[in-house]
């Protein structure tokens, strides 16, 4: 199959690597490599390749979930495909899903669980400021994800209407405030992600997390390691980024007794 007029295509650079474009037939992009037209695109099938102005290859691929996500126009810190990708897998995001996200922020995570529930799940993505949410909408809307997505204006520790969700994401500098909204929100045995860039802030979380009846799973801090794959010269790559935030997972468990807990325990 061809790719289409408005259809997102991954122009890949050999030495530059990828960018995120809409197909159409009067686009065109300036790069160091000269001008790509759009328009040389249609037609072609996924995995072909053109050449700019200045004869330079260009692969044509189809994105995937981290592209959509990565190609967000951000006026935020956004978070990265290593945590996407063990949030999602970590709280059972699956077809159908709905999901709570707090802190919708530049709109990378809300493409994500998107892309992760498909046409029967639903995402209701909220924020504290409204230029987010026009941010996040103006990505979704870019990638064909809006229908999916609920964007919703909320005042800290506000009461969601949602009940019964699958699974309730965080990403705001307190989450432990909102603990008793996510409580809440979740079906039992639902699961709670929250992300956060500092010990303290996780240490605060774990804390208030064993106050309440949520059952604390895992916190974890993900590095990743690129390499440079060459005969008789692989070696790690140069740049990497090495931190990006903490995840603390927990999933929201019936309380336990005091007592009935420790006799249970003789």
């Amino acid at each position: 199959m061809g790719i289409n007029e408005g259809d997102m295509v991954v122009c890949y650079f050999k030495d530059k690597g990828p960018k995120l474009v809409r197909a159409t037939a009067d686009g065109e992009v300036n790069t160091a490599h000269g001008k790509l037209s759009f328009s040389r695109m249609l037609g072609r099938p996924y995995g072909d390749t053109i050449t700019t102005s200045m004869g330079h290859h260009v692969y044509l691929l189809r994105p995937t979930a981290e592209d959509l996500a990565m190609g967000v126009r951000r006026i935020s810190n956004i978070n990265y495909p290593k945590d996407i990708s063990r949030i999602l897998y970590r709280i059972g995001i699956r077809p159908g899903a709905r999901v709570v996200e707090l802190g919708a922020g530049s709109g990378a995570m809300a493409i994500s669980l998107a892309f992760a529930v498909g046409e029967e799940g639903l995402i209701y993505a909220y924020d504290i400021r409204e230029d987010m949410l026009t941010c996040t909408g103006k990505n979704l809307r870019r990638v064909g994800l809006d229908r999916r997505v609920e964007l919703k204006f909320r005042e800290k520790m506000e009461p969601l209407a949602e009940k019964e969700v699958d699974a309730v994401l965080m990403d705001i500098p307190t989450p432990w405030q909102e603990l008793d909204v996510a409580w809440e929100a979740l079906c039992w045995g639902g699961y709670l992600a929250c992300t956060v860039p500092t010990y303290d802030q996780l240490g605060e979380l774990a804390v208030c997390l064993a106050k309440k009846s949520f059952l604390p799973l895992e916190a974890m801090e993900i590095m990743c390691r690129p390499l440079r794959a060459e005969r008789g010269r692989t070696r790690p790559e140069f740049k990497m980024i090495p931190h990006t935030q903490m995840i603390q997972f927990a999933a929201k468990v019936a309380p336990v007794d005091v007592d009935e807990g420790e006799e249970a325990a003789d």
